[in-house]
């Protein structure tokens, strides 16, 4: 019994990549909705990055994300990439429902899973990553999560920093 136990604990946390802390943002090249190259690393280093795994068929994912589309403004100069392996034509159908094309920080990126895995290890959808000015990862999110929490840890870094908040 002992043995299967163990067995068990082995197979749930080797599916689960841990991020060491001080990871940086990974060099990944993606494809916007219009098919365009982008590069992590290529986001202004004035900017902290907010980065979202996710999947279409996921509930959690789909109701993160319309709640976030409402809220893009409030993340003020942060970089808001949304990420998933999903079909381009249905991330281009997405976002057209969800219009994150209409805020310049937001944007909806293709990446092939076996990329990203490279990159984060397995991933669970929804995952968040917040990474600070410095590129650095400050957060990780796994499934689903506030908004609220998300603002509080870019907010935290940008008082750390004595920049001024996004909003008040």
């Amino acid at each position: 019994m002992l043995i299967i136990a163990a067995i068990w604990l082995y197979i749930i946390y080797s599916t689960y990549s841990v991020i060491e802390p001080n990871q940086f943002v990974p060099s990944i090249i993606c494809g916007n909705i219009d098919n365009n190259p982008f590069n992590l690393e290529m986001v202004d280093d004035q900017k902290q990055i907010l980065l979202i795994y996710f999947t279409i068929h996921c509930d959690f994912c789909q109701f993160k994300l319309k709640e976030l589309e409402k809220r893009v403004p409030e993340f003020g100069n942060t970089e808001v990439v949304m990420i998933s392996p999903e079909p381009l034509d249905s991330l281009i159908v997405f976002n057209q429902q969800l219009q994150f094309d209409l805020y310049p920080n937001a944007a909806i990126y293709h990446c092939p899973y076996d990329t990203l895995q490279k990159h984060f290890g397995k991933l669970v959808a929804p995952t968040t990553f917040i990474y600070g000015k410095d590129k650095k990862l400050l957060k990780k999110f796994i499934g689903a999560t506030r908004i609220d929490d998300m603002l509080n840890v870019i907010q935290q870094e940008m008082i750390n920093n004595g920049d001024h908040p996004m909003y008040e």
